[in-house]
């Protein structure tokens, strides 16, 4: 089962191009949330703002899924304990 947001982190500098074989890479610092702080499926489903996650459209795509700038607004919402809709919030996956 997927759980779609264990934690939430951030760009550390700008993103480059290996020059050897092309590849993007990115330096992130990311935070994974202990299992009591992640936001369960069944919530994100829940939620209208997040229906369309591409992790729950695709689960099987590639990983780390991305967010638009208003589905990342309501996800930190809900990893800061802010979100109207916390009582859907479950302890585990």
């Amino acid at each position: 089962m997927v759980c779609p947001a264990q934690g939430c982190g951030h760009l550390t500098g700008p993103a480059r191009q290996d020059p050897a074989d092309g590849r993007w890479q990115a330096s992130l610092d990311l935070t994974i949330a202990a299992p009591t702080g992640r936001v369960s499926r069944q919530a994100i489903r829940a939620d209208a703002a997040l229906a369309g996650l591409e992790v729950l459209r695709q689960p099987q795509a590639a990983n780390p899924s991305f967010l638009t700038a208003a589905q990342f607004t309501v996800v930190r919402r809900y990893l800061s304990g802010d979100a109207a809709t916390l009582h859907i919030r479950q302890s585990s996956c």
